[in-house]
């Protein structure tokens, strides 16, 4: 089971939500909440469309402290970028994350829907990408949030073991 974790320690992890009539802020307190817990992880961000303010925005979230600001969709995801040397896009019909080494320190992830194949061409222009799944069922935000913090502490523990 060791040789098939990545190597990767995902360090940042971004929800995007494309649509404009998104109203599950419910998901964003969520995400907050549980960036408290998180133990490898040093940032979380989300990006969605405020209906009431007719603007994106952009919610960085640091152990359940947060800061959310109005901006423009592409330079949030640039800023973004900007800390990642490889991305992972979380796409069901990626890889298995599990069968295939990636060396990704940062991931995408749609926040609730799909990230949009312009957005994915977009940083594609920037940035090696991969696409990848944690299985052939779809995850809330929320979980994958949680799984990958846990992907991030059992690599930590499963270098430490003698190779089998």
């Amino acid at each position: 089971m060791r040789g098939n974790l990545s190597h990767s320690q995902y360090k940042q992890i971004l929800f995007i939500e494309y649509n404009p009539y998104f109203n599950r802020i419910d998901i964003i307190k969520r995400i907050i909440y549980l960036s408290k817990f998180l133990e490898t992880i040093k940032k979380v961000s989300i990006l969605f469309f405020n209906q009431s303010k007719h603007s994106y925005y952009l919610v960085d979230i640091i152990k359940g402290n947060y800061s959310a600001l109005p901006t423009n969709y592409y330079e949030a995801i640039k800023r973004f970028m900007r800390e990642c040397k490889s991305i992972c896009i979380m796409d069901e019909n990626g890889e298995n994350i599990f069968r295939e080494e990636k060396s990704c320190d940062c991931i995408i992830s749609g926040l609730h829907s799909d990230i949009p194949s312009s957005t994915i061409d977009y940083i594609e222009k920037y940035l090696t990408i991969y696409r990848v799944k944690l299985s052939n069922i779809s995850y809330l935000a929320t979980q994958v949030l949680l799984i990958i913090d846990f992907l991030n502490k059992a690599q930590n523990i499963l270098y430490l073991l003698p190779k089998l």
